[in-house]
């Protein structure tokens, strides 16, 4: 695997020290990297009690976001398709609608999603979750091993993995139960995937494995096919 030396984010920020533009290197040598975008609040000034959400980001290039009173993001326009979000009275996500893409939530008393099922151009996959540890999908189920808060290993389907997390606590490296490396995963500054093992054509084909879970950068939940993610009281961009 050949990495380019120069692994960087290129940010300019306001007087208010909101982030205005950002650039994502190149994270395998070769690659070109991706142009800056410039990024617009709906608010520069500091007021406390401005209902826009003073570092809410309105716009991203050619993407744009809208807002609740609570903060919550209720439309996303990504590459000319808008998507819907609707909130319950707890200001849990329920429902995420545009395009191909139909899901809904389901949650606990305390906030905890219980079940996703997710819809992508006719095809549905429903999630049960059970507390942090398990996972069932169809006939996939996965189960998680702790140390503490850190997610260290998951079983699915009888098969082992271990997480090699970084200093942000994101899962970095998986190795299967031989100690073998399966999966690889590096990021920007603000979450983005910058480099995945699968996509490196350096690594032979058959060693071209996507990390096996979806609980990727800060350790926190990645709804890949949505774009979000979920970090139990926000669903983030």
């Amino acid at each position: 695997m050949n990495i380019d030396a120069t692994l960087w984010d290129n940010p300019e920020y306001l007087s208010n020290c909101n982030l205005s533009q950002k650039g994502l290197a190149p994270a395998v040598q070769g690659q070109n990297p991706s142009p800056a975008v410039s990024l617009s609040y709906a608010d520069n000034s500091l007021s406390p009690d401005d209902t826009t959400k003073v570092h809410a980001v309105k716009s991203m290039g050619s993407n744009s976001y809208g807002y609740d009173p609570n903060g919550n993001m209720t439309k996303r326009l990504i590459g000319g398709v808008t998507y819907t979000l609707t909130y319950d009275a707890e200001n849990r996500l329920v429902s995420y609608v545009g395009g191909s893409i139909n899901a809904a939530f389901v949650y606990d008393g305390d906030g905890q999603r219980v079940k996703g099922t997710v819809t992508i151009g006719g095809t549905t996959l429903v999630t049960t979750y059970v507390g942090s540890h398990y996972e069932v999908q169809g006939t996939t189920t996965r189960k998680y091993y702790f140390a503490g808060a850190q997610r260290i290993a998951m079983r699915e389907n009888g098969a082992l993995y271990f997480f090699l997390s970084d200093h942000l606590g994101s899962t970095a490296v998986t190795v299967d139960s031989t100690g073998n490396l399966y999966g690889e995963l590096r990021y920007s500054a603000w979450g983005q995937t910058r480099y995945n093992r699968k996509d490196d054509l350096s690594v032979p084909v058959a060693q071209r494995h996507d990390t096996p879970t979806r609980w990727r950068y800060t350790g926190q939940f990645n709804e890949i096919d949505l774009g979000i993610y979920f970090y139990g009281a926000r669903w983030l961009d």
